[in-house]
């Protein structure tokens, strides 16, 4: 069941068609396929064959309750208090994280070297999007040239009304177009009064930003700033809106580049997220209750999921935004939400399937919680402190997007290893009582010790 969940995070993750991450998700499906089917075939017989050397050289069995039951234990004397500061953590959690800044910088996935340093260089002094510009590109009803360094006055005058509608828009420095070939408007009005090797200049210049075809033309625009920016992109826009109010009729306009494809993908992540918390939320619900035979408890375990990645976001936004001054990669809470919905489930499960087996003994709910904790917090607090310093581990890159995400994991995971399933979830457990396994009764199926 644990496997199946992750597997249906990643398929989910796939199935949304985000550039970069949906081959990822795809990728990951697969490794856990292979995974689970070496650790359902291969791993069963080679136990049956080692027997009780698997675990040499420990020869000791003896149960000795975990020291970590001990804060299960506490938070199970003052189970509301703990429900109502943690519900008041994720409330205040959810609002501060919905203020996080994103971005899809992708200039800055480059690592730090000297090519780095050249990049931010050309930024900061020419003008954010001088290696990015956005483009206009304009088709036109008649052809621009007329050959022979000659051109058409009209076509000419709609483009001088566009080059100036372009400079006039927010946050642009630079427009270089076949009327501003270099960043200054050339006297196009007087060309036949050059000398024919100025004119020729002129004309070639012009010609540059002319399709082959002399049926259209193109323009350069460079904005101020980071050009994966909130403003810059925000200014992308309007500028696409303003171009095309200004193009007269028989004019088909065109605007793109790096700035609008980013507004787009942010658009377009924002709008999918949802539905992918939306349907893998629905697909780990359906799994859970079949596993579990509760309608209550996939709901719960759900929450509590949603809770720890909450607060991570809040920790996210302290110390990338708050602390380093910067923005979050879109990918990285996409990331974030899909991983934590598959691999946090995954802890919760082995506690309520434990939780369910002793109810099953005849113990009461809290005395099954207690057991569970004594006997299993050990293990889960080691495969969480194992897999976060995997997780850890992406921060040693000098990847930004991948730092960021191996953080935010790194930090997902311990929440929910040492607050979720410590405190949290076996405080809502003694609250719930009956719910926990509505509408079946585990103890109504009871099993002996010895199986």
């Amino acid at each position: 069941t644990s496997g199946l969940t992750v597997i249906l995070s990643y398929i989910v993750l796939s199935a949304a068609h985000i550039p970069l991450f949906s081959d990822v998700g795809a990728a990951n499906a697969l490794i856990v396929v292979s995974i689970l089917a070496a650790a359902l075939s291969f791993l069963p017989p080679l136990l049956a064959l080692l027997g009780k050397r698997v675990f040499w050289p420990k020869r000791n069995f003896e149960f000795k309750p975990s020291i970590l039951s001990k804060v299960t234990r506490r938070a199970m004397r003052r189970p509301r208090t703990v429900l109502v500061v943690l519900l008041a953590l994720t409330v205040v959690a959810a609002v501060i994280a919905s203020t996080l800044p994103v971005n899809i910088n992708f200039l800055a996935l480059t690592p730090a070297g000297p090519g780095k340093t050249g990049l931010d260089q050309i930024s900061h002094n020419y003008g954010g999007s001088t290696l990015v510009p956005t483009y206009v590109v304009v088709e036109l009803p008649s052809k621009l040239s007329a050959g022979g360094n000659l051109f058409n006055a009209t076509e000419l005058n709609v483009l001088a009304n566009l080059t100036q509608t372009i400079r006039e828009a927010k946050g642009v420095i630079a427009v270089y177009g076949p009327l501003t070939p270099y960043n200054y408007s050339i006297p196009y009005a007087q060309l036949d009064s050059y000398k024919p090797d100025v004119r020729s200049e002129y004309a070639s210049a012009m010609l540059s930003y002319v399709s082959t075809d002399n049926s259209s033309v193109y323009f350069e625009v460079v904005f101020s700033g980071d050009p994966f920016g909130d403003t810059a992109l925000a200014d992308a826009v309007n500028l696409r809106h303003m171009v095309h109010a200004a193009a007269p009729e028989g004019y088909t306009v065109y605007v793109g580049g790096s700035s609008l494809d980013s507004e787009a993908i942010l658009s377009y992540v924002f709008s999918v997220l949802p539905k992918i918390v939306v349907l893998l939320v629905s697909a780990i619900y359906v799994v859970l209750l079949l596993q579990l035979r509760s309608a209550f408890t996939p709901l719960r375990l759900i929450a509590t999921i949603l809770s720890s990645i909450a607060w991570t976001l809040l920790l996210g936004w302290i110390i990338f935004y708050k602390i380093g001054g910067t923005s979050v990669f879109v990918f990285a809470p996409l990331f974030l939400v899909t991983t934590m919905l598959g691999v946090g489930v995954d802890y919760d499960i082995f506690m309520m399937t434990r939780v369910r087996e002793e109810a099953r003994k005849g113990l009461t709910d809290e005395e099954a919680i207690i057991r569970t904790s004594e006997t299993t917090a050990g293990v889960v607090t080691t495969l969480g402190l194992i897999l976060s310093s995997v997780f850890f581990g992406l921060v040693l890159t000098r990847i930004q997007l991948v730092q960021q995400i191996g953080l935010s994991l790194a930090i997902g995971i311990l929440l929910d290893t040492f607050v979720v399933w410590l405190i949290y979830v076996p405080s809502i457990m003694i609250l719930a009582k009956e719910l926990n396994w509505w509408p079946s009764d585990p103890r109504k199926q009871p099993i002996s010790e010895d199986k």
